[in-house]
């Protein structure tokens, strides 16, 4: 007889699985893998700013702009959930006022659940440095699309000011 630990079991049972969903899908082992691995909602933001960034700024160097996080002071409800407290008491105060590039901005801005801030509101300070202004409330993607129903780069908005240019 044959002893199995449990890890080998579940490893078994998560074969299985994926063996029956490619059947019944149609979907390669590399779909699938790309869709496990597309859990990232850092990509998704940094897509939506680059697009944003081209409508705004023309001949473009991403590797020159600076972005300045804070959270949006006209938001009265506070954080809701604790990653959404985390993120407020903990994550953001760390880098609020420091100049981040566009990937690293990205990056702070996706929770530990994969969660984006529920709107990012993009405010354009001087040629090559930018105001995001964010919510206390960081939601799942679906959440943010289904609040950002007619915006195309959603969860930004871009946020007019005497100083834009």
């Amino acid at each position: 007889m044959k002893f199995y630990s449990r890890r080998n079991i579940i490893l078994a049972e998560r074969t299985q699985s994926l063996a029956s969903r490619m059947r019944l899908t149609g979907d390669t082992l590399g779909d699938i893998l790309e869709k496990i691995m597309d859990r990232t909602n850092t990509q998704f933001l940094e897509i939506q700013f680059r697009e944003i960034l081209k409508e705004i700024i023309n001949d473009i160097d991403f590797d020159n702009l600076i972005f300045n996080i804070n959270f949006d002071p006209e938001e009265v409800q506070e954080p809701k959930t604790n990653f959404d407290e985390i993120m407020f008491y903990r994550v953001i105060p760390k880098i609020i006022d420091k100049d981040l590039l566009l990937d690293e901005m990205c990056e702070i801005l996706v929770d530990g659940k994969n969660e984006i801030p529920l709107w990012i509101k993009l405010n354009q300070l001087t040629e090559n440095k930018f105001q995001v202004l964010i919510s206390k409330r960081f939601r799942k993607k679906k959440i943010i699309e289904e609040w950002h129903k007619d915006n195309i780069y959603k969860p930004i908005i871009i946020k007019t000011s005497p100083n834009r240019l």
